[in-house]
């Protein structure tokens, strides 16, 4: 691949806004800058006008005007319910059994799988992200068609058969064996892991849905491959986490159902963790694993509020996932709307001790979370999240002033104008998102949006 200079305004975090005196000092701020890309990776970053002297050979691509930030993380969904996204009316155990299992079981055709893989994968880079964590389904040509699809576009992408044999808690159709989840993680594993930038996660769907014997499977899995991740849900609902316990007796909480079968560690990624406790996030925090903060979803099936207040407390590393198709969303900017209004009304509404100022979302820990704070949860920040040197060429062109109402609220200013100025219209994209907003997306230096 020939060298390319993207110039543009560039804007990314070079550290955690939440542990900083001063959020801008989380913040690395280029108002005329320029990214050198060969080979897939960032050679160099920085000012225009050192850079491009250094880098003669480079074909210069000129954003200039426009703001350009990493590319989107998403730590977690479901690309297998692309098809029913906002679908109407019910809270999770009910939205499970009405809409997902019956558009999941499709998925035992890699026709139809490879059909909604090349959808997904397009809508993510519209939306400006270029790394997701995905769950499939119980059928292997589901993993199959998202990785294969994944390979093909160039994204980073984390996927692994879904467990779920529980009697009772999805069609029998649907469920699989503890047997035939190991066998087929182990094949899909060996066959797709650290190929390209394809990451291979062990997910078991939740605790509901998987018996002892399931859930001491996927331990041996992640005991033999301690390299992998482990996706799963976690405290998403009530009804939920009082089934779960009523299934696992001899566990004092949820969380203590993933540790007995040695899950909870280093790249465990929970989804939602909306209803643990104190112990629990400390727990968390002590095991360095993390928490998939799925606000859409959150909201849209009315499953609660998750307290990253308590999460940064102890330690617990979370990051950003749109959760489709149970949020209603594929777009990044548009989850940290939702995002937003979840840490305030916690603000007003919670009587438990809290840090309010924690629970505001400014501009800066909003890219911090959908980027380099979403990389690390995913244990992932050596290779993306931020525009340092020998990082995936990941990134997305923003046009701040992508709606009437949007370039009206500039006011005539520009996002190299200030760092308070491309801050203020970083955070208007994300209240007033519009598709327009999203004027390019790169993955590994190669435009695929726009």
């Amino acid at each position: 691949m020939s060298k390319v200079a993207v110039r543009g305004t560039l804007l990314d975090c070079i550290s955690n806004p939440w542990d900083c005196a001063q959020e801008k000092q989380a913040l690395r701020f280029i108002p005329d800058g320029v990214l050198v890309v060969e080979d897939g990776k960032i050679v160099e970053s920085g000012a225009s006008s050192e850079i491009l002297v250094k880098h003669p050979e480079a074909q210069v691509e000129d954003f200039s005007g426009y703001l350009i930030v990493p590319g989107f993380v998403d730590v977690h969904l479901h690309y297998a319910q692309t098809r029913i996204i906002g679908s109407f009316g019910r809270q999770l155990l009910e939205w499970l059994q009405t809409y997902t299992f019956p558009e999941e079981l499709k998925f035992t055709s890699k026709d139809y799988a490879d059909e909604v893989a090349a959808v997904f994968f397009q809508e993510m880079f519209k939306n400006g992200t270029t790394t997701v964590q995905s769950f499939a389904t119980t059928h292997p040509n589901s993993v199959v068609a998202f990785f294969e699809e994944a390979r093909r576009q160039g994204a980073l992408a984390l996927c692994g058969l879904t467990g779920i044999d529980r009697e009772g808690t999805a069609p029998d159709a649907y469920r699989d064996t503890p047997q035939g989840f190991y066998d087929g993680s182990k094949e899909l594993l060996e066959r797709f892991h650290q190929v390209d930038r394809c990451l291979y996660s062990i997910a078991p769907r939740f605790a509901f849905g998987s018996t002892h014997e399931q859930l001491k499977m996927a331990g041996r899995l992640a005991e033999e491959h301690p390299d992998c991740w482990i996706q799963t849900h976690l405290s998403e609902n009530p009804a939920e986490v009082a089934s779960v316990l009523e299934f696992f007796p001899d566990c004092q909480d949820y969380l203590g159902v993933y540790e007995k079968y040695g899950l909870v560690r280093k790249r465990f990624v929970a989804g939602h963790s909306i209803y643990l406790s104190e112990d629990e996030f400390r727990r968390m925090g002590d095991a360095d694993a993390s928490v998939a903060f799925c606000p859409a979803s959150n909201l849209f099936l009315g499953s609660g509020f998750f307290q990253w207040d308590r999460a940064n407390h102890f330690g617990v590393r979370w990051g950003l996932g749109c959760d489709s198709g149970g949020g209603n969303t594929l777009s990044a900017l548009r989850t940290l709307d939702d995002a937003y209004k979840v840490g305030m009304l916690q603000v007003v509404t919670s009587d438990r001790e809290k840090d309010e100022e924690s629970l505001r979302l400014s501009a800066s820990k909003a890219l911090y979370a959908a980027t380099l704070g979403s990389a690390r949860c995913l244990d992932l920040e050596q290779e993306i999240g931020n525009f340092e040197k020998g990082k995936w060429a990941d990134f997305v062109i923003l046009d701040t002033g992508g709606s009437s109402v949007l370039e009206f609220r500039k006011n005539g200013a520009r996002p190299s104008d200030s760092l308070e100025d491309a801050c203020h219209q970083f955070f208007g994209m994300m209240m007033l998102w519009v598709p327009e907003v999203i004027r390019a997306t790169f993955c590994k230096g190669r435009r695929v949006f726009g």
